[in-house]
């Protein structure tokens, strides 16, 4: 929480330098805004997209069923391969667009 550097990626950006992310505890939100005193991204090509609808799309299609996975929760998204806006308090994912 007192980094002076943060070093992270995020689940899609668009072309006119918009973030979109799906965190499940949001963590990645609150070190780019609140903590950090200087943030890193580290962006492969593969999560540009042209539009905030393309990025929300592969965020929803792509980043939260293998986040699912990777962590290992029990939510629809990991059973259908899509994003299902989960409410459960242990699933829960929420977008966080940053401007």
């Amino acid at each position: 929480m007192m980094a002076d550097v943060m070093i992270a990626s995020s689940n899609a950006i668009t072309l006119d330098g918009k973030l979109v992310n799906l965190d499940a505890t949001g963590n990645r939100h609150r070190g780019y805004v609140l903590w950090a005193k200087k943030v890193i991204l580290v962006v492969g090509m593969n999560k540009v997209a042209p539009d905030l609808e393309s990025a929300m799309a592969r965020v929803k299609h792509y980043s939260a069923p293998v986040n699912t996975i990777r962590l290992g929760l029990a939510n629809p998204c990991k059973e259908k391969g899509l994003c299902f806006d989960c409410k459960d308090s242990f699933t829960y994912l929420q977008y966080v667009e940053h401007y």
